[in-house]
């Protein structure tokens, strides 16, 4: 989960306009201490959509 907090750092290779929302959204949450809740919620959602082995 730390390897993915950093690499939202840099602005992103892509589209002006994804690249905008991604880092504005990112600098938002990094601003109010909030990015690892963020980030643990987006994995807990990909572990409930997928089926257990």
């Amino acid at each position: 989960m730390v390897e993915a907090a950093w690499t939202y750092r840099y602005p992103a290779r892509v589209s002006e306009a994804l690249r905008v929302r991604l880092c504005a959204r990112y600098r938002r949450l990094n601003a109010a201490g909030k990015f690892a809740r963020e980030m643990a919620a987006f994995l807990w959602a990909i572990g409930q959509e997928i089926e257990p082995s």
